[in-house]
């Protein structure tokens, strides 16, 4: 779906998944984690030059899972309490993805990590959270829906051990 939707809205997006077990992670929490970062990524990088989302996820030594997005975008982003504040218009409906994020990352004993550098334009979420064994199946499905799309001869194994994916506009 995100492969997808970047293409349509002239991002390139960039995938690198590295020999990651998500086995202790909920499935609904990876859902959170991905669909709102993805999601907010693209959309910041519609308006910018470059339009690019970079989605790596590996592991950090034998103890953590670090999932980064990293995104080009037009403008910097706004802070309330050190906290991002949505874009969007109507803040009433919007700005939910993130706290929901940080929700997940704090019942995983995990954090999310924030940066912008305004010489490049570019912003950077990194979600970390300590490691566990044995990758669930459903979790294969979950990404095999997010690559959908990407070429007819590749397929998306349950285990995804080092996966690399470029789609390019």
């Amino acid at each position: 779906r995100f492969v997808n939707t970047a293409k349509e809205a002239g991002v390139d997006f960039n995938c690198d998944i590295r020999n990651v077990d998500f086995s202790k992670i909920p499935d609904s929490g990876l859902t959170t984690i991905l669909d709102n970062l993805l999601e907010n990524a693209i959309e910041a990088s519609k308006t910018s030059s470059e339009k690019f989302v970079e989605l790596s996820i590996k592991e950090s030594n034998e103890n953590f899972i670090v999932i980064s997005v990293r995104n080009s975008c037009a403008s910097k982003p706004e802070y309330k309490d050190g906290e991002i504040v949505t874009s969007k218009k109507n803040k009433d409906i919007h700005g939910f993805g993130i706290k929901s994020v940080s929700r997940v990352a704090k019942s995983l004993g995990g954090s999310v990590n924030n940066t912008f550098d305004e010489n490049k334009m570019i912003f950077t979420d990194q979600f970390g959270i300590l490691h566990y064994s044995v990758l669930s199946a459903a979790t294969g499905s979950f990404f095999a829906a997010l690559l959908e799309g990407i070429s007819p001869e590749m397929s998306v194994s349950p285990m995804l051990m080092n996966t690399r994916i470029t789609a390019t506009n």
